[in-house]
């Protein structure tokens, strides 16, 4: 989709979000591709920025109704004006997005907004890291202003959460996004009874209790926002915190520290009892009056309109500047300790006077220091009743700290980083300046001109550790700087203009290594920070850092022109020549070594085959719900990703047979069965949708789900209650693994038809495919009420039992199944993976045998079957009966030389047996006879990264099979994979990224992003990935090996060992985890 243009002047530049009908988009305004506005279709919108300009970013939104049904189109089109008109009246806020378009064309429905620069909360409010309580007022304070604008327009937001708060760059201001108003209008449905209805819209965790049952008041959003705040007190996501089981009220008190007035405000917005709960946010806003100072207006000039940070020196707020016509300002105010930071013995009266003295000196310094471009200038600087302020200039922009947090640097980007700041430190001073607190939140890159900004001079904080000792002397109670870059003269009190070059060189340290400089061990040798053995630099940029780092000033550089004249002579940073696997194969030496478990991907098979790994079909979603992948065995640890990453399972076509079988049989029986007044009218329409049904089928069997869903979506315009429609369109959504789609399909059908046994076991299908296991037993548990010997039921139950690995129950439903449809080779088929997983391969071979006994009697009787012949080979294939599957494959050509799935049947089982050449040609003639076959294109690619290592033709061939199906998360996760074989990294993590937001839990994905992150030396996200995997599936020996090597890189090398130990527990051979643990002990 980037690239192209929407209604003929808006460019899409970026994909930001695919859900189960809508997308949202990135894009770009060119006004000179503008064709004239087509509103035949809607009312569409004038643009209500002010200067809509050529190349202005925007948000570009299509929702898409479920149904193409004219009711529904009607319905959708009258609610899509309607909503988009009150967000274009509360767009005039400045602190809600702007619509500036809106228009409908092919029956889709477009809104564009206005593009908000920030970032979302959900980055700061984040697992295990908690907000100080002047935060988070400002967080409530700053979110129930608009909210109360909102409401008193007669809106509810509906979507509350950290990810849709977005903090604007420009002003630190929070701006809600994602209204769900709009994106209900996805959710219509056609009800039976002909009513229109929709589904309630929200996020688990945030919603009350009322808008779970599907009522939503203007207090829900303040509910919202409660949980929202106590996720950022506590540090902890709201599903994970408890609640009392008499009333329903969150515990979470017990977890914070803060007074005793904000846990009452907090506790009254997250009542379960929306009766209960504060009515309305002016009532929230009026009980926060006097907790906080934004509002406030300092100096009858400065009003605070947030709160950027505190620290022991005093508080830091962002201002707007009245008599500067409202423009940005930071203000800082330094308050004096009152008790002694290290004894808590309270100080003597502040000295004023003293302090006043200082404070007005070094504001004069200040000021001078303001005239060079990388230094904020001061505006203001004014006494005040309970301290001292200074008001500076906004900067905008990212701080070093955020940067360092993402990745490793590079050391071409620490030598620029030197530069840059020297330069301005040699300025500070010439001016008998020491900055005196330089860290990595204290330099900003500003966004304007990527200039390093340098701020927070620490010089004038000495005000706040004043005091007069018992005889009334000037004393300083404590030291100005930060832990890790403070030298030891600093920490003593004797300050230099090299203590500054000191702070520099730990900083340079740490965008190395990644490493925080408290966390560095000294030298047992010399005393000297140890650092070099955590990263690689040359020797002589080590040497300069080692000198800027030196314990002892005297042996440190004395000014920041002698470090420039040696970074001068510095020639660039070099560059690695080994491959990517290289650099993921097990080593024996005594460094840190990556060592690969994820494999390389495998051809998908096209098959009515067996869950065969935790990477598609029972992929595992978390403790309770896991199926273990298939064990590596000894030695076999480089790249080779046959086991674990097989890109598209074996299930997905089990599930396409079984459903598009159901698809014709249930046509057979649907004679008769409706009953309506005008009988012949719709016998008519029946036979009507029953023939385009019909086509549907063919093209499922075919795998063409997009061409099926169109002709379901025929069948649902001509019968819109005909639950055989709905069934049809839910198995080609099922298909094109849009599974919520297909699940309120299969709902649908079920509710228009609810006695029959099929469509449950539809919905159970489904479940399992979400891993949500044990919903999945519930529904074919309905089936079986219904039809007791339901084979199909008892083969849904047997898979969702393997989901939550229990296996001897799942194996105990397939054995019953086989007692009622004997016939059915899939339950043979699905008895061998469970013998496998409980290590019985004897077992296992007799039930595959089975299997093909089976497809044998099948094919006596239909000897013509194409799709036999290929299940009858994928079973002998797994087997490693070869050149029968072969020839099973060739009796299906044989009847059909151009049947294209045989093709593709065939190239796999070469693939297999590493004949690489001539898989290679059966899926070029695959691919030739359906140039639309995803799939095909998808193992074409899978073939030239793994079998060939042709990886550029292989990230080609992926992309064809993303241009035809982007949301094949398969295709996106191993496109990432050959990128990282060719050295890409940064483009491997953006496709590894686009496989994670189409299925988050595919935990492969989040293992080879943690790799690739690895490789660019971004150490502690490439552990955060590592951990998602592991939390996702937390029984891969691999990947605790990985995250173990992540944190001895980190230099934490008791977790690191600890790591493991837990990949030695879940398998005992595993010479990686070994190897790495007999290294570090």
């Amino acid at each position: 989709m980037n690239g192209n243009k929407i209604h003929g002047c808006y460019q899409i530049i970026k994909t930001f979000k695919k859900g189960a009908f809508g997308k949202t988009y990135l894009a770009e305004y060119h006004p000179d591709l503008a064709a004239e506005p087509d509103r035949s279709q809607g009312e569409g919108a004038v643009s209500t920025k002010s200067s809509w300009l050529e190349g202005d970013r925007c948000i570009l939104k299509i929702l898409q109704t479920s149904s193409n049904h004219a009711y529904i189109l009607d319905e959708a089109q009258k609610r899509f004006n309607t909503e988009v008109k009150k967000l274009e009246k509360l767009g005039h806020h400045p602190q809600i997005p702007s619509i500036l378009d809106f228009f409908i064309e092919n029956n889709q429905l477009y809104v564009v907004e206005e593009f908000i620069d920030g970032q979302d909360l959900s980055q700061e409010i984040c697992e295990g890291k908690s907000w100080p309580e002047s935060q988070v007022i400002a967080l409530l304070y700053n979110v129930l202003e608009v909210l109360a604008v909102i409401h008193e327009q007669g809106t509810i937001h509906r979507n509350i959460k950290p990810s849709n708060l977005i903090r604007r760059f420009s002003d630190y201001q929070i701006v809600p996004i994602d209204f769900g108003s709009l994106k209900e209008i996805e959710t219509l449905v056609l009800s039976f009874g002909g009513n229109i209805t929709t589904s309630m819209i929200g996020t688990p965790g945030y919603m009350p209790i009322e808008q779970l049952g599907g009522k939503v008041y203007p207090n829900s959003d303040i509910y919202a926002l409660g949980i929202t705040a106590i996720q950022a007190l506590t540090g902890m996501h709201p599903t994970k915190l408890e609640r009392d089981i008499k009333t329903g009220e969150l515990l979470w008190q017990h977890l914070v520290q803060c007074r005793q007035e904000l846990i009452d405000i907090l506790t009254l917005m997250v009542h379960p009892d929306w009766e209960q709960r504060y009515q309305s946010a002016t009532d929230v806003l009026r009980d926060l009056q006097g907790f906080h100072e934004i509002g406030e207006t300092i100096e009858n000039r400065y009003k605070i309109i947030n709160f950027l940070g505190e620290s022991s020196f005093g508080k830091t707020y962002l201002t707007l500047d009245r008599e500067r016509g409202n423009s940005p300002c930071v203000l800082k105010k330094i308050e004096p300790h009152k008790v002694d930071r290290v004894s808590g013995a309270e100080h003597s009266p502040f000295p004023f006077w003293e302090a006043r003295i200082l404070f007005d000196t070094e504001a004069q310094n200040l000021q001078r220091l303001g005239t060079h471009d990388q230094i904020p200038r001061l505006l203001d600087d004014f006494p005040g009743e309970t301290g001292f302020y200074l008001v500076h200039e906004f900067v905008q922009g990212k701080s070093l700290a955020e940067e360092m947090n993402e990745r490793r640097w590079k050391e071409s980007e620490a030598i620029a980083l030197l530069q840059d700041v020297l330069n301005t430190l040699t300025f500070v001073h010439q001016q008998n300046v020491i900055h005196s607190n330089i860290h990595p939140a204290n330099l900003i890159r500003r966004s304007s001109d990527g200039q390093l900004v340098l701020l927070d001079f620490g010089s004038v904080k000495q005000i706040s550790t004043m005091a007069l000792d018992d005889q009334g002397q000037l004393i300083n109670t404590g030291s100005v700087g930060t832990v890790g870059y403070m030298p030891k003269e600093q920490q003593a009190g004797n300050l230099r203009p090299n203590s500054d070059i000191y702070a520099l060189g730990m900083v340079a340290i740490q965008a190395l290594t990644g490493v925080h400089p408290s966390q560095l061990e000294p030298d047992p040798q010399t005393g000297e920070v140890s650092w070099r053995h955590l990263t690689q630099v040359s020797d002589r940029l080590a040497e300069i850092i080692n000198k800027m780092a030196h314990a002892y000033f005297r042996e440190r550089y004395q000014s920041a022109a002698e470090v420039l004249k040696d970074l001068a002579l510095l020639s660039g940073a070099l560059s690695g020549t080994q491959s990517f696997a290289e650099n993921l194969a097990i080593a024996s030496s005594s460094e840190p070594t990556v060592v690969p478990s994820v494999t390389k991907p495998q051809p998908s098979k096209v098959t009515e085959g067996v869950i065969e790994n935790p990477a598609d079909g029972d992929r595992p979603k978390s403790n309770s719900e896991a199926t273990p992948p298939e064990t590596l065995p000894e030695n076999s640890f480089i790249i080779n990703f046959a086991k674990v990453t097989l890109p598209f399972s074996e299930k997905i076509w089990l599930q396409v047979l079984s459903v598009t079988g159901g698809v014709l049989l249930l046509i057979a029986l649907i004679g008769g069965t409706i009953l309506w007044t005008n009988a012949q009218k719709h016998r008519r329409l029946l036979e009507k949708a029953d023939a385009v049904i019909q086509q549907a089928s063919a093209q499922l069997d075919l795998r063409q789900a997009l061409e099926a869903e169109e002709l379901c979506n025929q069948a649902l315009a001509i019968k819109e209650d005909y639950s055989n429609a709905w069934k049809c369109r839910g198995d080609a959504l099922f298909l094109l693994q849009r599974y919520p789609a297909a699940l309120v399909a299969y709902q649908k059908a079920t509710e228009l038809e609810p006695k029959n046994a099929k469509f449950w076991n539809n919905q159970g299908e489904v479940y399992s495919q979400l891993n949500n296991y044990n919903e999945a037993l519930a529904v074919h548990d309905q089936a079986l009420k219904l039809d007791p010997r339901n084979a199909q039921a008892k083969k849904g139950r047997a898979i969702a039992l393997i989901g939550l690995k229990k296996y001897p129950e799942a194996l105990a439903e397939l054995q019953e199944g086989v007692s009622f449809a004997p016939e059915e080779p899939t339950l043979w088929e699905y008895q061998g993976l469970v013998q496998e997983r409980l290590e019985k391969p004897q077992e296992s071979v007799l039930a595959y045998e089975e299997a093909v006994a089976v497809y044998d009697r099948q094919l006596e009787i239909k000897p013509n079957d194409l799709i036999l012949w290929i299940e009858r080979g994928r079973i002998l294939s797994k087997l490693r009966r070869y050149d029968d599957a072969l020839a099973s494959y060739e009796r299906s050509l044989k009847i059909n030389p151009k049947f294209y799935l045989a093709w593709n049947a065939k190239a796999t089982t070469f693939y297999e047996m590493e004949k690489f050449e001539l898989a290679l040609d059966a899926y070029n003639k695959t691919v030739e006879l359906n140039p639309n076959f995803y799939i095909g294109w998808h193992n074409r690619a899978s073939l030239l990264s793994a079998g060939l290592e042709r990886y550029a033709d292989a990230v080609k061939s992926y992309d064809q099979a993303l241009k035809l199906n982007p949301s094949f998360y398969h295709a996106w996760r191993d496109r990432g994979i050959a990128l990282a074989e060719i050295k890409q990294y940064e483009a491997a993590i953006k496709s590894f990224d686009e496989a994670i937001k189409i299925e988050p839990n595919d935990y492969p994905s989040w293992v080879s992003r943690g790799m690739a992150l690895t490789e660019l030396q971004r150490d502690e996200e490439a552990l955060v990935s590592f951990n998602l995997a592991i939390e996702i599936y937390p029984n891969d020996p691999f990947a605790w090996t990985q995250r173990g090597l992540s944190l001895e890189y980190l230099k934490r090398n008791e977790e690191a060992i600890a790591s493991y130990n837990k990949a030695i527990e879940i398998q005992p051979n595993f010479t990686p985890a070994i190897n790495a643990r007999s290294r570090l002990k």
